[in-house]
Formats: C-alpha cells, sequence, structure tokens
C-alpha cells in the first residue's frame, strides 16, 4: 500500500479517496501510465471539475519515505516520476496493492470583523416569579397562618411594618390582585385585605415590569392567585386544631388557629369540588393597664368553595364563593391609647364568581366570566368623650 499526500494551496478542496489500480474517483484521477513507465500521471480538481493548478503533491511508500513528488500545472496535473516497482505492484493482478490518496491541507480563512453598536440596556424588563401551592404550605415565612405574606418569599416584593405587600417597590393599591383571573382588591381602597387558607392555593404568582396590556389596571405589578380544583380521590387535610392555654390571669384559652380542606369528585369524570376553611381566635392583654381595660381580641373566619362541571369534553363551567369574616375587639389598644380611643371593628368580604371555558378548533380558547364582590367595615368607637390626639398618645 502507498500513501499519496496532497497539499493543495486552494482553502475549500476536499481530497479524500481510494485508487485501485487504474481507477480514479471525485476530484484525483491517476491516470494509467503506458506499460513499462515508471511514473503516473495525477490529475486534480475542484467539486466542480475544474482542474486546480499549484497543488503539492507526495507520493509515499509502504514505509512512510517519499517517493516523489510534484506541483500541478495549469490543466491540474501532475506527473510523478520514478516510481519502478510501485507501479508494477499496482498494475498486477494483485487486488491488494493499493494507492490512498491521503489530504493534507493548509487551511486558509478569511473572517471579516464588524462592530455593532451596543443594545440599549432598557430597565424594567418582564419579571415573573412563581410560588406552588406546596410552596406556600411547607416553606418557612413571617405569619404563616395568612397566606398573603408568603408573597414576600419572591423577589421583588417586599412587606411592610403594617402587613402590607410593595410589588417592586409600588404602593399596595398600584397593584392588582386576581384571583382565578377576577380582581378580588379591595373596591374602594385597592388593597388586598382577603384571606384564605393555604391549602386552597395551587400557586401564587408575581409579575412586574413589562407584563401583558390586560392586567392594565395594575400599574406596580400583578399578583395573580390560583385556587385548588377537586380531583377523583377524596383529599383532607387538616392542620392546628389544638388551641394554645396560657395562665396570664387565670387559665384562658390564648390563640387558636385550626384549618381543614377537603375536595373530591361530586360524580366522576364530570364534576368536582373543594373546599377550605380557617379560622382564627387570639386574646392578648397589654400590661400597665387597669385590669378590664387591658384586653384586645380577633376572632376571623375563612371560607372557600369552588365547584367544576364538564359541560361537554370541551366545555367547562366553574364557580366559587370566598366569605371572609374579621371582628376586633379594642383595636390598636396600648399602653398609651386607652380602651376609650379604640374601636370594635367588623369585616365581611364575600366574591362570587362564574367562569364558563370553551375549547375551540385550532387551539383557541373562549372563556367568558363574571363576578360579584361585596365589601362591608363597620367601626364602632368606644369613647363617648371627645377624641384627643397629642404627640405619643390619644385620649
Amino acid at each position: 500500500m502507498a500513501n499519496l499526500c496532497v497539499s493543495p494551496r486552494v482553502a475549500g478542496v476536499v481530497f479524500a479517496f481510494l485508487l485501485n489500480a487504474g481507477y480514479a474517483a471525485g476530484g484525483l484521477c491517476a491516470e494509467s501510465a503506458p506499460q513499462g513507465s515508471s511514473s503516473i500521471v495525477i490529475r486534480v480538481s475542484d467539486a466542480n471539475g475544474t482542474p486546480l493548478s499549484a497543488v503539492e503533491l507526495t507520493l509515499r511508500g509502504p514505509d512512510a519515505s517519499t517517493v516523489a513528488t510534484g506541483v500541478t500545472d495549469a490543466q491540474g496535473r501532475c506527473r510523478l516520476l520514478g516510481l519502478g516497482g510501485l507501479l508494477a505492484a499496482v498494475s498486477s493482478a494483485d487486488t491488494g496493492s493499493t494507492i490512498v490518496l491521503v489530504r493534507r491541507a493548509d487551511y486558509a480563512e478569511t473572517v471579516d470583523v464588524v462592530a455593532t453598536g451596543m443594545g440599549a440596556d432598557v430597565p424594567g424588563a418582564f419579571v415573573s416569579g412563581r410560588l406552588s401551592g406546596r410552596d406556600v404550605v411547607d416553606l418557612p415565612f413571617a405569619g404563616a397562618r395568612d397566606s398573603r405574606r408568603a408573597l414576600a418569599l419572591l423577589p421583588g416584593v417586599v412587606e411592610d411594618v403594617s402587613g402590607q405587600l410593595h410589588v417592586g417597590g409600588a404602593e399596595p393599591q398600584q397593584t392588582l390582585f386576581l384571583l382565578d383571573g377576577f380582581e378580588v382588591g379591595d373596591p374602594a381602597t385597592g388593597m388586598f385585605q382577603t384571606r384564605m387558607a393555604p391549602e386552597a392555593l395551587r400557586g401564587i404568582e408575581v409579575q412586574r415590569g413589562r407584563y401583558s396590556a390586560e392586567y392594565g389596571g395594575g400599574s406596580g405589578g400583578v399578583v395573580s392567585l390560583e385556587t385548588a380544583s377537586g380531583g377523583e380521590r377524596l383529599e383532607v387535610a387538616a392542620t392546628d386544631f389544638l388551641p394554645s392555654v396560657t395562665r396570664q390571669q387565670g387559665i384562658r384559652l390564648d390563640d387558636w388557629a385550626p384549618r381543614v380542606a377537603w375536595s373530591g369528585p361530586l360524580k366522576c369524570q364530570h364534576a368536582w369540588f373543594s373546599q377550605a376553611v380557617e379560622g382564627e381566635y387570639s386574646r392578648g392583654l397589654v400590661s400597665d393597664v387597669p385590669v378590664n381595660a387591658d384586653a384586645h381580641g380577633l376572632l376571623r373566619l375563612s371560607h372557600l368553595a369552588k365547584v367544576q362541571i364538564a359541560l361537554a369534553p370541551e366545555n367547562l363551567l366553574t364557580a366559587s364563593l370566598l366569605w371572609n369574616y374579621a371582628r376586633s375587639e379594642n383595636e390598636d389598644l396600648t399602653r398609651f391609647d386607652p380602651i376609650e380611643t379604640t374601636v370594635n371593628r367588623k369585616t365581611t368580604t364575600a366574591l362570587l364568581t362564574v367562569r364558563d371555558q370553551i375549547a375551540g378548533r385550532d387551539g383557541m380558547l373562549f372563556d367568558f366570566g363574571l363576578a360579584g364582590q361585596r365589601v362591608l367595615t363597620r367601626d364602632e368607637p368606644l369613647g363617648e368623650a371627645g377624641y384627643v390626639m397629642r404627640p405619643g398618645a390619644t385620649s
């Protein structure tokens, strides 16, 4: 076996051929020499058959020694001389004798470098963060009874000292709050006061920056809460059913915040339900305040009920009711603000939603929704005298 090393000076030419005696392939042709001669003519061409000139050829023998060298002419031909017995072996009947053409190329490449201006780094790009329902239940955060406070776990969301949420530095009333696609913020103030059990949530998503125009009601950001749906199995979850007891001023109930959620099928493959109920009772005492005028308490209830009915394989009807009740006694009572300056506050919130989703052809989805919300807050002042405000205290 003999090796023919081809070193073209023209880039982009590919040679890798196996030649038998008197046979040529591709762009390298080995022309048979007359019988008894000691030379062979090599013709080099590109993929289009155009002859290539100034191509250096080197023929090596079986022991890797150089047998002959040459350079192609204007017609792409080169005659290699002094082959002697090598050609005799090639032209013999022994089919095992071959000439292997091995490419050994010098590559050249030209690269055009064009300067481009830096793109503008526009602030306020779209940013989104999400918490799953399992994250809300499992991850530790301050005030774990209130699922709203889990939002502070996401970047760009800050909770102030009053418990209000600021998305991207905006005021709470500048944020759009959605529950299953419906606005759930207070209609009067825009604040997000509605509460529900953490087990009632499937996920929470926060969007800020360049979000879709469909959320035009929120200039600061969008907070979307998605409630859990029932499945084909009956599932029940309950927690915090044992209250805490204190011995301050006698044995009494101090704090209790039970939660229970259950879901399942109303009719298999056709209708499902889910419900979540939570409650909270707390009663605290303020030191350095006369007895029987030092207590403040809170009673709060929340109930979310949701039903889904498959009217057809491509039609899903969803209805939900979220009800909140809260009553606080002697609110804002401190050692500097006596009971006469406090109020008894009662707040009731109800949100009823109906949504019909129809899947059309070509991936189209028709989504119809109707919602009604009612928020009622009543403050009952406890003092009969005039309300006086002084630096550091009221009376």
